[in-house]
């Protein structure tokens, strides 16, 4: 018999520490990325829709619901893997709705510290979105210090490798992050640049270490350019 267990990592939380819930399972034993059990009554909250859900049936919708739950949430479909990672196919509709409350609230992007997988794969749907012909979301462990490559194709062929960074805002990227990035794109002989994305900001001393590099071999993206970055940009998920 299927049975649908609970884990505390698979607990979600909201402000003030309130439990808000927790993955569901479908009768497979998989998880359903959009929505989270509410409760033990068989309640679900659907993360793409804020509906709550009870025997299938859409029964009502929240208006208001602590956009971190978002976070929680598998933000991508891939449409295959490569030897370098998952090849991304298109984001999901949280990915959409957390592109919103990054328009709306800048200081969202530091929620990422607390959840920084969802971080890259944020990073790397941008990347889909913004037109970029091929991004591959590298797997967690032997990433080789890239998160995220994306590839366009046009009168020349671009390679990005982007290292993403979810810290908090009292948190800066050390040179150390930065040289060890530096180093991989020197060791990838296909690639054009590497990219520092963060949520927080950049140690003064990496702008003058680098200034040689930057912008055409390497960019600093800290929180204020990413979120403009989201918000220069009229993403819709319809």
């Amino acid at each position: 018999m299927n049975r649908e267990t609970e884990d505390k990592d698979d607990r979600f939380y909201g402000a003030n520490g309130v439990y808000l819930g927790r993955r569901a399972t479908s009768h497979g034993g998989e998880d359903d990325p959009d929505r989270i059990l509410v409760g033990n009554r068989g309640w679900r909250l659907d993360l793409s829709t804020y509906q709550l859900i009870h025997d299938g049936e859409g029964l009502a919708t929240v208006d208001s619901a602590d956009p971190t739950v978002l976070l929680k949430s598998v933000l991508l479909e891939f449409e295959g893997s490569s030897d370098e990672g998952m090849v991304v196919k298109r984001p999901r509709a949280t990915w959409f709705e957390i592109s919103k409350h990054l328009r709306i609230d800048p200081e969202f992007r530091f929620a990422f510290s607390a959840e920084p997988t969802a971080f890259e794969e944020f990073l790397a749907g941008a990347y889909q979105v913004d037109g970029w012909d091929a991004v591959t979301l590298t797997p967690q462990s032997g990433d080789k210090g890239r998160d995220v490559i994306a590839v366009t194709t046009g009168l020349a062929t671009i390679r990005v490798l982007d290292q993403a960074k979810a810290y908090g805002r009292n948190h800066p990227v050390r040179p150390d992050d930065v040289r060890a990035l530096y180093g991989v794109l020197m060791l990838d002989q296909r690639a054009s640049k590497g990219v520092v994305t963060t949520t927080s900001d950049f140690a003064p001393s990496i702008a003058s270490e680098f200034g040689q590099a930057i912008p055409y071999r390497l960019e600093l993206r800290n929180g204020s350019d990413f979120v403009e970055w989201v918000k220069g940009r009229h993403w819709d998920d319809s």
